[in-house]
């Protein structure tokens, strides 16, 4: 049975008695909203959607009053259903008097669910009042009103608990381990209708959790070397990131303002030096309101420290944290070498938890892609040490030629290793590996009036040794007799290495097979030509080769 509860005072609202219970409203400072929150939900919680609500206006402060109210109206998550009540304002002074009090006062506007009169129409007015529904919930009382943001918290930092706590909703229905941040915006007037504007409130009423959907959600980092670089991580990031999304990692974080690259501290770039991260998670505003003003990408502070960390080994795996979403902004990361973005989303732009659910996944997937490149890394440092043997290296610099083509190659390569994304990327870097292959053998191996200039072993595809190859033998050796020549010519440790020439074999049929559309690419073997396995293994070869020769 519907019951009634009048918001009042035993003394002053005695036109009540009878009517229904009342229920005394405490002092509270009008700033203190936690305090208002914890009333709510103490004295509402667990009572019925069609109960009626009436308060007291010349009984309590007005401002606190109508601050109830509308806590009541915006408690959804806390209440549920209740927050649909009928609200009756009651007051001997006329409505006019209500209307000087900011956002609150938007109460007085609502065509249904909010109604105003005097004492003495009180028991006609119960007789006819109707709260809301779920079904027109936002469209009568939602959409009709607007909260502005707290104007203590900068844009940046409620970006920060907004997004966090988002973040935080996708991967987990638990929030007893929220950070102390996130909890108290919980109980502020702005957040409760920023979240109310995102979500499906049958779902809130009815507390209908799609676990399906947060199955496996979390991502197994184990063993995984992660820096989050944050101005204001502890504002909810460090936790949902390091705590509760990346499983099992070694999580680093610096939560500081920072300008520029050189005002990490030593130990951590150290580490970034030495090619200890698997992973960056970089905040593209690092100096918080300081940065406001600025409107070219390249001169945010993540951003200089982004080209950085890329220009220490562009094989690093950079994901950018933004609240931005201008599509040039984000060009000039992807542009600059970032492998992906997450929009840390503002409440201002009240994004349905659709987009928050597409934009995870598009975080997720860049992600587990950054930590699946640790070859990129290597293959960039590797690359970067063979470039200076090959500048230190008196045989191969006395072949000007030589020396250039292998040199230029290289560095192709070692882009185009580091940028790739599609399958096609690594096809394409593979073919430039390769050549490398090609410019050895093309140089090294030359043909005299005397014979070929190197003792060469003919192999068949089964890796086993033959007689060395003479000028009658053949015309024109094959690359793969050539490339174990050059090795075993210069690792005196290394003759009859079938399995390398084993390697060698796989990795030239995967080359033609590309180059000359033959039926074999759609072997197993050959198809890794567009996977990051063909580009390893390949790579192995050509660091072998190159150092058997510097």
């Amino acid at each position: 049975m519907a019951k009634t509860f009048i918001l009042g005072n035993n003394t002053a609202t005695s036109w009540a008695k009878g009517l229904g219970c009342i229920v005394t409203v405490p002092t509270i400072a009008l700033n203190n909203y936690e305090e208002i929150h914890n009333f709510v939900c103490r004295e509402f919680a667990g009572k019925q959607q069609d109960d009626k609500v009436v308060i007291d206006l010349d009984a309590i402060n007005p401002a606190l009053a109508l601050l109830v109210a509308l806590h009541i109206r915006l408690s959804v998550s806390d209440i549920k259903a209740v927050a649909f009540v009928p609200l009756l304002f009651v007051s001997k002074l006329p409505l006019q008097s209500f209307l000087k009090y900011g956002e609150c006062s938007q109460l007085f506007l609502m065509s249904r669910g909010t109604y105003f009169c005097t004492p003495e129409e009180t028991t006609d007015a119960l007789e006819i009042i109707e709260g809301l529904s779920v079904n027109n919930f936002k469209s009568d009382f939602l959409n009709q009103i607007h909260i502005n943001p707290d104007a203590e918290i900068g844009r940046h930092s409620m970006a920060n608990q907004w997004g966090a706590d988002v973040f935080n909703r996708i991967i987990s229905k638990d929030d007893r381990n929220e950070t102390d941040e996130i909890k108290t915006a919980k109980k502020k007037l702005y957040y409760k209708y920023v979240f109310l504007n995102t979500i499906d409130i049958k779902a809130a009423i009815n507390d209908i959790e799609n676990d399906e959907e947060r199955e496996n959600v979390r991502l197994n980092a184990t063993g995984k070397n992660i820096l989050l670089i944050d101005d204001e991580a502890d504002k909810g990031w460090s936790f949902v990131l390091k705590d509760k999304f990346f499983v099992n990692s070694n999580f680093d974080v610096i939560n500081n303002a920072i300008a520029d690259y050189d005002d990490i501290s030593e130990t951590i770039r150290q580490k970034i030096e030495s090619d200890y991260y698997d992973l960056y998670l970089l905040d593209l505003r690092l100096l918080g309101t300081k940065e406001d003003e600025i409107y070219s990408a390249n001169e945010f502070s993540g951003m200089k420290i982004l080209k950085e960390i890329k220009n220490k080994n562009q094989g690093n795996q950079v994901v950018i944290l933004t609240a931005s979403n201008k599509a040039w902004n984000m060009k000039a990361l992807l542009d600059a070498g970032a492998d992906g973005y997450y929009i840390k989303e503002s409440p201002e732009l009240k994004l349905p938890m659709s987009f928050s659910k597409a934009n995870f996944q598009a975080f997720k997937d860049a992600v587990e892609i950054s930590l699946n490149s640790g070859y990129k890394r290597e293959i960039y440092r590797g690359t970067t040490i063979l470039l200076f043997y090959i500048q230190q290296s008196t045989l191969i610099q006395n072949d000007i030629e030589f020396a250039d083509d292998l040199q230029s190659t290289l560095k192709s390569a070692q882009r185009q290793i580091s940028t790739i994304v599609s399958k096609e990327d690594f096809a394409f870097a593979y073919i430039t590996l390769f050549q490398l292959l090609e410019i050895i053998s093309r140089h090294f191996i030359v043909e005299t009036n005397n014979g070929w200039n190197l003792p060469m072993y003919n192999y068949d595809y089964f890796g086993n040794a033959g007689n060395a190859i003479t000028k009658a033998d053949t015309k024109n050796p094959p690359i793969l007799s050539k490339l174990v020549a050059i090795y075993e010519m210069n690792n005196s440790q290394a003759h009859n290495n079938h399995f390398l020439v084993k390697k060698i074999d796989d990795c030239i049929k995967r080359r033609h097979s590309f180059v000359h559309h033959l039926k074999e690419l759609h072997l197993t073997k050959n198809q890794t030509i567009f996977a990051k396995e063909g580009i390893i293994s390949l790579w192995e070869i050509v660091n072998k080769i190159i150092n058997s020769i510097v």
